[in-house]
């Protein structure tokens, strides 16, 4: 439980908890500790078997058990809301939900400067043009595993983090596509 300024309040544990359809938390062998509000031990109690008024059910405690690979969009949405409502930061959930909505457009940049590439290229120079779509294609997902990882750790916000290639990748487009035009 938190106090207002968000400092913990009261830390309840348990070794184990039963929590009937209606009615508080049936907890046995813990204990609770109640802080002051600067975050300072007050009373300490020690349980054999406590009734506890909690307002969370069992869901709200329950963790996620298939990858990210394996989630689909909603699941992935109802974990990031879960996580809100605990008070955990959902950052890299949400990283991971803007890169996978960004991934399908690697084909239109890799398309659109590979054709661009080609378009400037002598006659004859197909493995010029392959190896700089396939340079262009690796650095693209570089910076996409990059932007993936920055997010993750908090340096970038989980929407730059997750659409950064494509961002990079829309103004190379643009000036690539102006100096062909020039």
């Amino acid at each position: 439980e938190l106090a207002e300024n968000g400092k913990n309040k009261r830390i309840t544990e348990a070794l184990l908890g039963f929590i009937p359809e209606n009615g508080p938390w049936k907890l046995e062998d813990g204990y609770t500790i109640d802080f002051d509000i600067d975050g300072n031990v007050v009373e300490k109690d020690f349980f054999k078997e406590k009734e506890v008024p909690f307002e969370q059910r069992v869901d709200y405690f329950s963790v996620q058990s298939k990858d990210f690979e394996e989630t689909n969009i909603f699941e992935l949405l109802d974990l990031i809301a879960l996580k809100e409502t605990r008070g955990e930061s959902p950052k890299s959930d949400l990283v991971e939900f803007y890169w996978h909505f960004s991934f399908p457009f690697v084909c239109f940049f890799v398309v659109f400067i590979g054709g661009i590439i080609g378009s400037q290229l002598k006659k004859g120079a197909m493995a010029s043009s392959i190896g700089l779509s396939t340079v262009f294609t690796i650095v693209y997902y570089i910076i996409m595993f990059m932007g993936k990882s920055l997010g993750n750790n908090g340096a970038l916000p989980p929407f730059i983090a997750g659409w950064l290639a494509n961002i990079i990748f829309l103004f190379v487009s643009f000036y690539m596509g102006w100096k062909f035009h020039k």
